[in-house]
């Protein structure tokens, strides 16, 4: 696999990455609050595009040098991925809290229900990708980081028998 451009190393990186999409974030509810900055959102959309699919190219190159440097399954570090669900979730419920105690202000009304719905949705695409992901790794016998290209020798391969047979003496067990 061909490693990636150094635009999209770069993009796809964590430390650009969340920000690049957390001023988007805050670009797109300045919009929300005044329609008047819609090409900011429209710029804010496009910079987390491209970010999360840089992001997506980087992790899937990774993904397959590992299990290349390993030579076996791709798999995830588990603790990166934790730190990384503790960190989204405790700025999530963060969010809650402070939009929770001014539930008075219409926008963040607003916001609690974007919020919840987003949640509910992004959880059942998780849920389902999840399982998706699973059930084919399950599937699949052979991994994907070595492919089989030779599925019969090009010449005559003796038999276990006749391979056994023409070994010297001291070769064979005995016993």
């Amino acid at each position: 696999m061909k490693p990636p451009s150094l635009k999209t190393t770069l993009l796809g990186h964590p430390l650009v990455c969340l920000p690049i999409i957390g001023i988007g974030c805050l670009l797109l509810y300045r919009w929300y609050l005044d329609a008047a900055l819609w090409p900011l959102g429209i710029a804010a959309l496009v910079a987390m595009n491209s970010s999360v699919n840089a992001s997506g190219e980087r992790m899937k190159y990774l993904s397959w040098k590992q299990a290349w440097d390993a030579l076996g399954e791709a798999s995830h570090s588990a603790r990166s991925t934790i730190a990384g669900k503790f960190f989204a979730s405790s700025v999530l419920v963060a969010m809650i809290v402070y939009m929770a105690s001014h539930a008075e202000v219409a926008a963040y009304r607003t916001g609690l229900t974007l919020m919840a719905a987003t949640a509910i949705g992004g959880g059942v695409i998780l849920l389902t990708k999840s399982l998706r992901q699973r059930q084919r790794q399950q599937q699949s016998a052979v991994p994907d980081t070595v492919a089989i290209c030779i599925h019969s020798p090009m010449m005559p391969v003796p038999s276990l028998a006749q391979a056994f047979a023409a070994l010297p003496d001291h070769c064979l067990r005995h016993g």
